[in-house]
């Protein structure tokens, strides 16, 4: 049986690729990056069946289970692009199986937010998610990853994870999509890591330490700091021409504000998160009832 563990994002992946997935006893755990990134060439329509087929044999030919492991097979969580991704895995390897973990929308999108800031896109909170000092406003930005404004800002308004759901049931049916959730991992990570593995055939070993961390996120105060400093060099920069204060300092002084190394008075950030916090949970509202229905263990 091969199992696609297919992310998503800001889910703990890299502990569970880096640290978890390989001491699982009794699983082949595929990180031969031939196979994985040939995978994902072809769900980009960039490989050639053919070729794909040939180097994905060994992989159903493995006895036991099989497990590959990807966030790139579920979705860029900035435009969350599924159903093609859902019917060609399915004609890959007809046989697998998807297991995915989710996490609450509004933490996530603030996750999210923290991840775009530690990949230098310096803008406000307020400015990624489309905040009017009102509502949440729709805002759609074209694929472009030439354009410095790709990456750096997220349409709330089309993100469903009910519907993101509801795609792989559907193509793989429910008993063949496994559900796991980002916060019953991190208060109980024992008790889902044996879910997981009891669910893939594997065994942990006894001296494993599930409370190993890899990733973690800077707040999105941090990160509204970091851009609050960045664009106030870039003001500086009308009258300092040609010095251009935010290409000299703007970087490395927002990464540094961002990894805690330069402290930032709060009261020079103005981001308004509480209220952005407030618009994305009555945004979520009616997706999270809908998973917290499909699924008894939700935590939302």
């Amino acid at each position: 049986m091969v199992y696609l563990h297919i992310g998503i994002h800001r889910t703990a992946t890299t502990f569970l690729q880096d640290i978890f997935f390989p001491a699982l006893e009794g699983v082949n755990y595929v990180t031969d990056p031939v196979i994985t990134y040939a995978i994902q060439d072809y769900l980009e329509s960039k490989g050639d069946p053919v070729e794909m087929e040939r180097i994905i044999r060994p992989v159903k030919d493995y006895s036991g289970s099989v497990l590959i492991s990807s966030e790139g097979y579920a979705m860029n969580p900035w435009t969350q692009s599924y159903q093609s991704n859902v019917e060609q895995l399915l004609k890959l390897i007809p046989g697998s199986e998807i297991i995915i973990f989710l996490r609450d929308p509004v933490d996530w999108v603030f996750s999210l937010y923290g991840l775009a800031v530690h990949k230098r896109k310096y803008i406000t909170l307020k400015e990624f998610v489309g905040w009017d000092g009102d509502k949440l406003i729709e805002q759609k930005v074209k694929h472009d990853p030439k354009s410095p404004l790709w990456k750096s800002r997220f349409d709330v308004k089309s993100l469903s994870f009910s519907r993101v759901l509801d795609i792989w049931n559907k193509g793989y049916s429910p008993e063949r999509v496994h559900v796991f959730f980002y916060e019953n991992f991190a208060r109980q990570p024992d008790k889902e890591l044996a879910r997981f593995s009891d669910l893939i055939g594997g065994s942990i070993p006894e001296n494993f330490d599930s409370r190993q961390r890899r990733n973690s996120s800077s707040t999105a105060e941090r990160c509204d700091a970091a851009a609050a400093a960045y664009s106030y060099l870039g003001w500086l920069d009308r009258f300092t021409k040609p010095w251009r204060l935010s290409h000299k300092f703007g970087p490395g002084l927002a990464y540094k504000i961002v990894h805690g190394q330069i402290p930032f008075p709060k009261l020079l950030v103005r981001s308004q998160r509480e209220k952005i916090r407030a618009a994305l949970e009555l945004e979520f509202r009616e997706d999270k009832e809908k998973i917290a229905k499909m699924y008894p263990d939700c935590p939302w």
